[in-house]
């Protein structure tokens, strides 16, 4: 409806019409203001759960080399001990 169409009404219905556009548009407005703010939270969550995932993989990899490393020493205590070679653990050695 342009002003024009706007110019022919009596000024009661204009006025009317007006309001009734204006309701209109704001609904309209509301309505993508939600859908951005779904998005917008739908990214947060989903950059959130990527660098999660992403710490959640680099602390596996260190907890493996850890036991890696752990059971390298273990098989070297008990062959130390299988060879008769003395094996002092702790501090100053």
């Amino acid at each position: 409806m342009t002003a024009a169409d706007l110019a022919k009404f009596e000024p009661g219905r204009r006025y009317a019409t007006l309001f009734a556009m204006s309701v209109e548009s704001m609904a309209t407005v509301t309505d993508e203001i939600i859908d951005l703010h779904d998005r917008i939270i739908g990214r947060i969550i989903r950059t959130a759960r990527n660098k999660q995932n992403q710490n959640t993989l680099a602390s596996r990899a260190t907890v493996a080399a850890m036991m890696r490393l752990h059971s390298k020493l273990g098989d070297a205590l008990i062959a130390a001990k299988a060879n008769g070679n003395a094996v002092r653990l702790g501090r100053g050695v």
